[in-house]
């Protein structure tokens, strides 16, 4: 097993702990919650999987972007929230029940509005697109399902001991993906360096601020749940974004396809926190006034 092996193993690895963590944390009042509001649910889902792919789609129409970058886009538009969302969200102050029930909803409808966006990429572009949803399936149950399930399995038997462990093992988690992902991130950024442009960096930057946008104006009125919403719709789930973008780019090396979806990442790293201050801030700010006027 090569260094790389080693490394990908230990993303693999601290992802199911840090989900692991989070199933510890969590009820089945929380995963069911958008299930039993059909409201905030359509919401959510018209946020990431509706306006999120037709924005894309409308980047790449206007934009002339490198065709690599256009696949990526496309299949970021459609990959389903990231599995360590939920960490993000709870140090953004997003409620808790509606963080895993948002996690838990789009994982789940994720296998089935995959298929239906990219039956509607196939007739707007007029060309059959392709996707594994055994891989799909796979990559979902692995990163999100069974950790969250053996995780809230823990906190019926064992309450004590998931109140004490839950915190320790999020840490470990995270020191672990770190120490696997700075290796792999060094290596490759070359390969980020040859692909990355201009154009490249303002369309990113577009689509991660205009998920942010949809997000926490579709979230309600609510502004934690604005705030989890607005981190979903612009956070995509990396792997699967490789993926479904390596299955309809043809001869593209994976590699290259890769490079894309990490700078995407960073972007969004970088413009999701500024932006999404401004908008809680002008949010608070009309509600200071409008208390004033009144």
């Amino acid at each position: 097993m090569n260094v790389l092996a080693i490394l990908g193993l230990g993303i693999k690895i601290s992802i199911f702990v840090s989900v692991l963590s989070l199933g510890m944390r969590a009820s089945f009042s929380d995963i069911a919650l958008l299930f039993r509001q059909p409201g905030r649910l359509i919401r959510a889902l018209l946020a990431i999987f509706v306006v999120m792919p037709i924005f894309a789609i409308l980047l790449v129409k206007i934009f002339t972007v490198n065709p690599l970058i256009a696949v990526v886009l496309v299949a970021l538009s459609v990959s389903p929230i990231p599995p360590l969302f939920p960490n993000k969200a709870f140090k953004s102050g997003g409620e808790t029940s509606f963080t895993f029930g948002l996690l838990a909803a789009v994982t789940l409808l994720s296998i089935v509005m995959i298929p239906l966006a990219f039956a509607v990429f196939d007739a707007i572009f007029v060309r059959e697109t392709q996707f594994s949803e055994t891989f799909l399936i796979r990559t979902l149950m692995v990163a999100v399902i069974i950790p969250i399930a053996i995780g809230m399995a823990l906190r019926y038997l064992a309450p004590g001991f998931c109140e004490r462990f839950a915190e320790p093992l999020a840490r470990i988690g995270g020191i672990v993906l770190i120490l696997s992902v700075l290796p792999i991130l060094i290596a490759i950024l070359p390969t980020i360096w040859s692909i990355i442009s201009l154009t490249t960096v303002l369309v990113l930057v577009l689509f991660a601020v205009l998920g942010v946008a949809v997000g926490y104006f579709l979230g309600g009125p609510d502004v934690k749940e604005r705030t989890v919403l607005a981190l979903a719709t612009a956070s995509r789930h990396p792997g699967i974004a490789i993926a479904l973008a390596s299955a309809n780019a043809g001869e593209t090396p994976k590699k290259l396809l890769a490079a894309a979806v990490i700078i995407y990442v960073i972007i969004c790293m970088i413009v999701v926190a500024p932006f999404l201050k401004w908008l809680i801030g002008e949010k608070s700010s009309l509600k200071t006034t409008e208390g004033k006027v009144a």
